[in-house]
């Protein structure tokens, strides 16, 4: 091999105009590559990678041995429990794409050395073991094949079936690790530009539009909330726009009981870069339709759970909370736990089927702002069991009087931000 690329290396970082280049030729770079190597036991570029590897620290037994023409050797058996072998690469945003987009990769980890190519997804080892090890934050056995081949065979599919497989990636990317925060889109674009390539859709700063509304309904996991970012990062109705891993990352209309209520009219985004349309943004718009309602949201800070509550507007039953459960994009520091705050529910699904129970409604909660917008702070879901009927029949016909207002409402446009 004549060449080799190593980012750190071969583009100037403190150079913002040839770093953006660069990241948008990350398909190609990666994906034509003859070999990528992965320095996956490394924890920072200083630490290097072809050192000696330490020795096995768990329960062994050292067995002496003769063999043929009085040759002597031993061998050690291990008792090994290592179930998931996550390496110190696998914790890095960035180097998720690096590992998808590669055709053929020889990485150097912790215990043993790895080859993986197209053709042999599960790999091959130097003998540490008798396959190469997997870990379920590398990422490196599942739904390879969409990004890894020419991806022919799945032209002939549905094109959600590809989709699923990205909202199932960021799942994983969520939990890695990021440098710089502002990073959320930019770490990933890579792979959104091949998707894109073979899907035919529009990308939306980390949604598709043929996969709305449902791809509205993310939400952050509620014990790993974090502080809205002080800078912006995307609009605040796509996942890119806090931190933190993400609970779920879509609502499957397939899997939908009831009906979705939510209607997609029309979105936009500025690139930040106009030749990194998969990257970073500006701004971005979604116009969407539905039954929105007002209601009182109180936040919370409490990082075990989401802690927050609903209410209606001005009602006069002492202590009635909706049946619905807020989870909380963030932890905001921007409004007082101590009150209840304005703030609009908007409906993406509800089952009638069942009187007035609304089973499987679920929507997002909305801030108002002065220029008529709205502004994301969270998505909703039913509780059932919230309100005891027999026990606080007030608060049951409360809530029967909210949701037929709710239902009986007329959809208005929605434009959030």
């Amino acid at each position: 091999m004549r060449h080799v690329w190593i980012d750190s290396l071969c583009i100037a970082q403190d150079d913002l105009q040839e770093k953006a280049q660069e990241i948008s030729r990350m398909p190609q770079i990666f994906g034509r590559a003859s070999v990528v190597i992965a320095a996956s036991r490394s924890t920072q570029a200083i630490d290097g990678f072809l050192h000696n590897r330490q020795a096995f620290d768990g329960p062994q037994v050292k067995l002496v041995y003769k063999g043929s023409r009085r040759l002597t050797g031993s061998v050690v058996l291990l008792d090994i429990k290592r179930q998931d072998t996550t390496e110190p690469l696998d914790t890095r945003a960035w180097a998720m794409q690096e590992r998808v987009l590669a055709t053929r990769i020889l990485e150097y980890g912790t215990l043993q050395t790895r080859w993986s190519c197209v053709q042999d997804r599960a790999g091959q080892s130097d003998g540490w073991l008798e396959r190469a090890e997997f870990g379920w934050g590398r990422y490196d056995l599942e739904y390879t094949d969409l990004f890894r081949s020419d991806m022919t065979k799945y032209l002939s599919k549905k094109p959600q079936d590809a989709t699923y497989d990205w909202y199932d990636l960021l799942w994983h990317y969520t939990r890695r690790k990021l440098t710089v925060q502002s990073d959320r889109l930019v770490a990933i674009s890579g792979i959104a530009q091949r998707l894109a390539t073979f899907l035919g859709m529009v990308y939306l700063a980390g949604l598709w539009d043929q996969f709305l509304p449902g791809g509205l309904l993310w939400d952050i996991h509620p014990r790993k909330r974090r502080p809205r970012p002080a800078t912006f990062q995307a609009p605040s109705w796509s996942w890119a726009s806090v931190n933190g891993p993400l609970y779920s990352s879509y609502l499957d209309p397939d899997e939908i009981r009831g009906e979705m209520t939510l209607e997609f009219i029309e979105a936009s985004v500025d690139p930040f870069l106009s030749h990194l349309p998969y990257g970073a943004v500006r701004s971005g718009t979604m116009t969407v339709k539905g039954n929105l309602l007002p209601a009182e949201w109180k936040p919370s800070r409490e990082t075990n759970s989401t802690g927050s509550r609903l209410r209606p507007v001005g009602s006069t039953v002492y202590d009635l909370e909706l049946p619905l459960e807020p989870r909380d994009d963030c932890l905001e520091d921007e409004f007082n736990c101590a009150r209840w705050w304005p703030v609009s529910l908007l409906l993406a699904t509800a089952d009638r089927s069942d009187g007035h129970l609304f089973r499987a409604h679920s929507g997002i909660v909305l801030k108002h702002n002065d220029d008529d917008t709205y502004s994301r702070l969270g998505k909703f879901v039913f509780r059932h069991g919230r309100i005891d009927k027999a026990q606080k029949p007030d608060h049951w016909d409360a809530w029967q009087t909210f949701q037929s207002s709710w239902l009986d409402v007329e959809p208005k446009v929605v434009t959030m931000i």
